[in-house]
């Protein structure tokens, strides 16, 4: 989310964490670990990251970042303007990226190309206290990417591919105080998205598809605080979602000849829908000073009309206590669920698939799939004086009737179809995770470590999965106005695995193995109107992979060697 506008709903509930917009001008990152179904929604399955941007200031100001590097050429612009007037100010950031087409060969004949070109446009305009419509918000936020798709989906890419990815989201906010311990809270935004291909299928044939899909949401709370240490939020959303015919379609070419395949449109009368109603509640008891609890609850019913088997009902309950022992020291119990249904696209998919399965078959089949859930247990102590804080988490998930791609063979042929299913009754992970931050003359230095087990519900290793991690970091200023940032990643994964548990692994063996990355970054400022930044990932060129999705797929993706990145920061 920015400024608690989500945008990440495109992507059936799963934006890449990895994207990056132009937002330099950030105040701070809120990260609610985690469940959050009780505010956020369907989707908030494993947490919610919050965008605070920086706050309006009295001038009108204009800001870029214009950076360079290598390798592949790399270019980007990024750029700010803040504008006001009496009765309104605007806020205005966009960005661009680019760079040449990148190679990393992990088999023989396997090649993943990334050329992603990113181009993102978020405009926010406030009306003022002066304003007869304060409390009003309104904008739009246009994101998009266009390049290959980067991850080697069939085992290789090609020059060919062509991804292209565009979100246009107009939305209004309205925030006005009713009373002195009333206020209504509402949010309501459209949203287009092109969800558009061409692939490289192998020998000479290529896939291109097309799928463009309209969203509706809307939100309207309200948020009554008696005191600091009484509160309660509640309301009601809506969300609608249907594909449209334009552009709509799955073929493959062989030869320049269409093969397979035809136009994909479902009316707006199959629609996915979801109506959800929300209410948190905040106290401290008086029985032990210092006891806070939150209780939340969050009801969600999905009807389905493009797979009438995928609609459903969920009610999602959240508890927290956290208990004061003094101005130092306090501990924290949570219990939380959340959900995430099929998306549009992902029930499309699966109505395509099955259409795929009957055609090679002559079956009829239906693939349907119960919303996966999350029910988590953490108990937490935390510490912290002026100069450190340190806080340890014990933690237990388990996810019901988890959703992946899941490969089906098509009788005793080789060809399979990868709709999305429940590939297990559960998943259920355990451990421990430890913060630690301390301020030290001119800088600060933080530790990030956490180990998990994890296991399905036969009581197998769950693939693919982190079961380590350590992230440690230095921030110092120099007396010359440089300040130096450095960062030390360590990550470890289980082994990778399929579903039938066979020793099917990357083409070059089990390549997600431990790994270790430093990233260092320089920012020197100039004057107050002028920064130079030099931004190196990866410092020492270490080879490492992200583990595929899917476990069913037998490769992984390589991740970028050394990168470096020079930047001049200028305002106006």
């Amino acid at each position: 989310m920015i400024n608690g506008m989500p945008i990440n709903i495109a992507r059936n509930l799963r934006a890449w964490i990895g994207e990056e917009l132009p937002l330099y001008f950030v105040e701070r990152v809120e990260f609610l670990k985690g469940p959050s179904s009780a505010l956020y929604g369907n989707g908030a399955v494993l947490g919610v990251v919050n965008i605070v941007t920086s706050p309006q200031e009295s001038e009108n100001i204009l800001e870029s970042k214009i950076s360079v590097g290598q390798p592949h050429e790399q270019k980007r612009f990024m750029g700010h303007c803040l504008m006001k007037k009496k009765n309104m100010s605007g806020d205005i950031c966009f960005g661009f990226y680019g760079k040449n087409n990148s190679e990393e060969i992990y088999g023989e004949n396997n090649v993943v190309r990334d050329s992603k070109k990113p181009q993102n446009l978020l405009a926010t305009f406030d009306c003022t206290q002066d304003s007869p419509l304060n409390g009003l918000k309104f904008g739009v936020f246009s994101i998009s990417q266009r390049g290959g798709l980067g991850t080697g989906w069939i085992g290789t890419t090609h020059k060919i591919d062509d991804y292209t990815f565009e979100t246009l989201q107009p939305f209004l906010m309205y925030n006005k105080k009713l009373t002195n311990k009333l206020t209504l809270d509402t949010k309501l935004l459209f949203q287009r998205n092109d969800d558009i291909g061409l692939f490289y299928a192998g020998g000479q044939d290529a896939i291109e598809f097309g799928l463009i899909d309209h969203a509706y949401m809307g939100d309207i709370g309200l948020i009554y605080i008696s005191s600091d240490k009484f509160n309660i939020i509640g309301g009601i959303a809506y969300d609608r979602r249907w594909h449209t015919n334009e552009n709509s379609h799955f073929y493959i070419f062989s030869s320049g000849t269409i093969i397979q395949g035809g136009d994909y449109y479902f009316n707006s009368s199959k629609s996915c829908i979801i109506t959800s109603a929300y209410l948190q509640l905040q106290n401290e008891f008086p029985i032990l000073q210092g006891l806070r609890s939150t209780l939340g609850v969050r009801y969600d019913e999905g009807n389905n009309l493009i797979e009438p088997g995928n609609s459903f009902s969920k009610t999602s309950p959240r508890l927290g206590l956290v208990q004061r022992v003094n101005d130092c020291f306090n501990v924290k119990l949570l219990y939380g669920t959340a959900m995430r249904s099929l998306g549009l696209k992902e029930g499309i998919d699966n109505t395509m698939y099955a259409d795929e399965y009957k055609r090679q078959t002559g079956l009829p089949i239906t693939f349907t799939a119960k919303p996966e859930t999350i029910e988590t247990v953490e108990a937490s102590a935390a510490y912290h004086t002026k100069r450190f804080q340190t806080s340890i988490t014990y933690f237990d998930n388990t996810m019901k009737n988890p959703i992946r791609a899941y490969n089906v063979p098509v009788g005793t042929s080789t060809a399979f179809v990868v709709p999305y299913l429940n590939v297990a009754k559960e998943h259920k992970s355990s451990g421990v995770e430890l913060d630690f931050d301390m301020g030290i003359p001119k800088g600060k230095f933080f530790i990030n470590a956490a180990i998990q087990e994890g296991k399905d519900s036969d009581g197998k290793e769950i693939p693919n999965v982190p079961k380590t991690k350590f992230n440690a970091g230095l921030l110092y200023h120099l007396p010359v106005d440089l300040d130096v940032s450095l960062i030390v990643k360590n990550a470890g994964y289980t082994r990778r695995g399929t579903t039938t548990d066979a020793s099917v692994l990357s083409k070059l063996g089990d390549r997600v193995g431990a790994h270790t990355v430093v990233d260092i970054n320089c920012i020197k400022k100039i004057n107050d109107d002028v920064r130079l930044e030099l931004k190196v990932n990866n410092l020492f060129d270490k080879d490492w992979y992200y583990p595929q999705l899917s476990d069913t797929l037998p490769f992984d993706h390589p991740q970028s060697g050394r990168t470096v990145l020079c930047s001049m920061d200028v305002r106006f």
